[in-house]
This record gives C-alpha cells, structure tokens and sequence, in this order.
C-alpha cells in the first residue's frame, strides 16, 4: 500500500516515482538507507526508509569543507546502502564539489530514470553486488534477506 493511499499524490514527482515508492516496502529492508544526492523531501517521507550519509539530501553549494566530507564519507562506509536516488543536472555541480562523494555514486549503476520536463530527471541507481534476487514487478535488484 502507497504511504499516500486514499489521498491525493502528494507530488508530480511522486506521481512519476510510483514504481519506486511501491517497489521500496518489497525490496527494501527498513533498516536499509536510501541515499539522496538531490533536493526531493517526498523520497525521505513516502520511502518510509532512513536517509544515508547523515543528510536527508546533497544541494550544490552545501558541505563544501573537507571535514564535511570526511565525516559524510565515514558514515557511508558504516551503512547499507543499495539505493541512490539523484537529480540531473544538479547532481553534476554536487558531483564537483564533492568528489569523493561522486566515486562512491559512481560505484551504482543506472536502473531507472524519471524525466521532469527538459533537462530535469531523477535518476535511480543500486549496487547490485548487495541484491539478494531481482523484484518480479520491475525487474530492479531486491535487497531483502531471504
């Protein structure tokens, strides 16, 4: 059941994602983290599943210290996370400003992808070296233990 279920879709992004948000409760265990490389609060609320690195969400502009980094980069490698959610083309300017971050995404490969209107997308990735199956209704890697 959609965490909106019986209420209007709270977002058009949301509505665009729908395959994900019913895919998470299948695939992804709760005490598994989603990380979020774009500003998209409905991915935190409707996922029902905690945020990776210790930031519900990665802006241009934002964390831009070394020790910043270090201590997103230290979090990351003590969590499970199967899941990046990212946003074209802000993800980019992220992507400069933080390059360690960027090697950690780049470790993920594309499953799906969301177009917002020209140039906007939401882009969703997964380490599928964590899967444990593959979802019947996608296709995209699941990450539940059997």
């Amino acid at each position: 059941e959609r965490p909106w279920a019986g209420r209007l879709v709270p977002s058009s992004v949301a509505g665009e994602m729908r395959p994900f948000f019913d895919y998470v409760p299948r695939c992804v265990p709760p005490d598994q983290r989603l990380l979020v490389v774009a500003f998209l609060p409905e991915i935190a609320v409707l996922s029902q599943r905690p945020f990776a690195g210790g930031q519900i969400s990665f802006l241009p502009g934002t964390l831009l210290t070394p020790s910043d980094h270090a201590l997103v980069m230290r979090r990351l490698e003590r969590q499970r996370v199967p899941v990046v959610v990212l946003r074209r083309p802000a993800y980019d300017q992220v992507a400069r400003e933080f390059p360690e971050l960027d090697a950690y995404v780049r470790r993920y490969s594309d499953v799906a992808r969301w177009s917002l209107g020209d140039d906007d997308a939401v882009h969703l990735l997964m380490d599928s070296t964590q899967a444990t199956g593959t979802d019947a209704t996608t296709g995209w890697p699941c990450f539940r233990r059997p």
